[in-house]
Parts: structure tokens; sequence; C-alpha cells
């Protein structure tokens, strides 16, 4: 168990360090085209509006009728940008810093 553990980790890191090699939009946008099937990340798109939305301020109801998704996605999301590691926060005030939030 604890090498199967060890295992998921490493490759988790793998994927981590691949993110973190890439330099620009287009670069991640070729990398995660290949690593995502379509929907996947149409999923991953919708996460992060909706995590962008909630911290600008709008409600769960807002975003779940403007966006067109379930309320229960919202609130998943929600839940992690409230107590989550903090990664949607600083991402979205990274990018607000360059103006593009």
């Amino acid at each position: 168990m604890e090498r199967e553990l060890k295992r998921v980790r490493q490759r988790s890191n793998y994927l981590y360090d691949a993110v973190a090699a890439l330099q620009g939009t287009d670069e991640c946008e070729q990398f995660l085209s290949d690593l995502l099937t379509p929907h996947e990340a149409e999923e991953f798109a919708n996460r992060w509006a909706i995590a962008s939305l909630l911290l600008e301020g709008m409600t769960q109801e807002e975003i779940s009728k403007v966006l067109k998704v379930s309320s229960t996605t919202v609130s998943r999301v929600n839940a992690f940008v409230q107590r989550g590691k903090g990664g949607y926060r600083l991402i979205w005030d990274r990018l607000k810093k360059k103006g593009r939030e």
C-alpha cells in the first residue's frame, strides 16, 4: 500500500513539474490539448470560470445561470475556493495583477 502511494505521488509530482515547465499560453494549450479529452478540458475551464466569478463576488445562483452549470458544480468549486489549498486564489490574484482577471 505504501509503495503504491509513493508511486502515485511520484506520478503527480512529474505532472506538476511538467505544468511548471510550460512557458506561455500557447505551450499550455498544446500540452493540455494532448493531455485532456475535449470534455475534460471543458470541465477544467468551467471550474476555473466558476472559481474566478466566485472570487469576483458573484453569487452561486448567478454563476449557475450565467454559465449554465448545475448548482452542485458551483457549490463543489466554492468549497475548494473557501477551504482548499489556496490555488484558485493564488492564480486569480496573480492574473489580476497582470490585468487578466
